[in-house]
């Protein structure tokens, strides 16, 4: 079963290109969310939000960039 819990959200900017969880290069990217403005509207005033959602495929664990 799926637990549905929260992935751990990091910024793009600084982002190494290495697992958060086992440092590990071993990552790929799964989907980019697009969303609007307004749900994130002090983070990005003038474009519209996309999220990349990454998975580790050492340790199996996923995370997000904004």
């Amino acid at each position: 079963m799926i637990e549905n819990r929260e992935l751990p959200r990091l910024p793009k900017k600084g982002f190494d290109s290495h697992c958060p969880f086992c440092k590990s290069r071993a990552i790929y990217q799964m989907n980019v969310l697009r969303t609007e403005v307004g749900c994130f509207p002090k983070l990005f005033e003038h474009h519209a939000a996309q999220i990349e959602l990454w998975k580790c495929a050492v340790c199996d664990e996923s995370f997000e960039l904004f």
